[in-house]
């Protein structure tokens, strides 16, 4: 079990008692794809708090083609991002990653099987597809990266929400940005957005993770096994931290 968060590094027990009214029962056939429920609770709690969010008013214009399906925005591309986007392939969502990888990159080729629009914001600037007309609903916010976020920020529509899911690495050094409060705030007011964070998940998180993740396995089984790139023995720790991140997805340690 993975231990520490708040001003503690994450470590491992490998002896641990809990009560069993505690934990979450798993279908066998998913012991395979069990490490992906942590990622995708974060996720069902995001989307969740988002939805109740956005019931303070009528959201969904049906007369307007433009405002439904909603259209939803990911940035990044870790476990979280990644499990973002397939949580949403199960709604009637459009849906839009950014991310700084090649289209042929093993992280880019993992949505080819949904019906998601890919963008390398490392080749197409923001700003560019800013003129573009690009707006969302949601913005699921993985990446964790101040400046990338506001950058990012100028992408929400009108009544739209952004979800801040990822936690900046370096919070005492390089974190001050430059804005202007004037337009930021303006633009949020006047046009009804919400900026909110998540992390971790509850109980009925997981719970909604295990059916979902049931659902996801009997459409996607072949590329969720995928996303687990790697798997070394604890005393080969070495070799996961040197890995490609262009290769690497999810490596993991095996403590039996």
């Amino acid at each position: 079990m993975d231990s520490g968060l708040l001003r503690a590094h994450g470590f491992a027990r490998e002896f641990i008692v809990l009560k069993s009214r505690y934990l979450i029962n798993l279908p066998d056939d998913l012991e395979n794809l069990a490490l992906l429920l942590t990622p995708l609770s974060v996720a069902e709690k995001a989307h969740g708090e988002a939805v109740q969010i956005l019931e303070r008013y009528n959201y969904y214009c049906f007369h307007n083609d433009d405002s439904f399906p909603p259209r939803t925005l990911v940035t990044g591309m870790g476990p979280v991002g990644i499990m973002t986007a397939f949580l949403l392939s199960l709604y009637n969502y459009r849906i839009t990653v950014f991310g700084r990888r090649e289209s042929d990159d093993s992280r880019s080729a993992v949505f080819d099987p949904l019906d998601v629009e890919f963008i390398n914001t490392a080749r197409v600037p923001l700003e560019r597809l800013g003129k573009a007309g690009y707006h969302f609903n949601h913005i699921f916010e993985t990446t964790g990266d101040p400046a990338y976020i506001m950058r990012t920020l100028p992408f929400m529509g009108f009544n739209a929400i952004m979800v801040l899911m990822g936690i900046p690495e370096n919070v005492t050094e390089g974190a001050n940005l430059e804005i202007n409060g004037t337009a930021l705030f303006s633009r949020m007011i006047e046009g009804n957005q919400m900026l909110m964070g998540s992390l971790k998940a509850g109980r009925d998180a997981f719970n909604s993770s295990v059916k979902h993740l049931t659902e996801l396995s009997d459409l996607y089984g072949k590329q969720l096994s995928g996303l687990i790139t790697h798997t070394f023995p604890l005393e080969e720790y070495h070799k996961a931290l040197a890995l490609d991140s262009r290769e690497a997805i999810l490596p993991v340690l095996d403590l039996t």
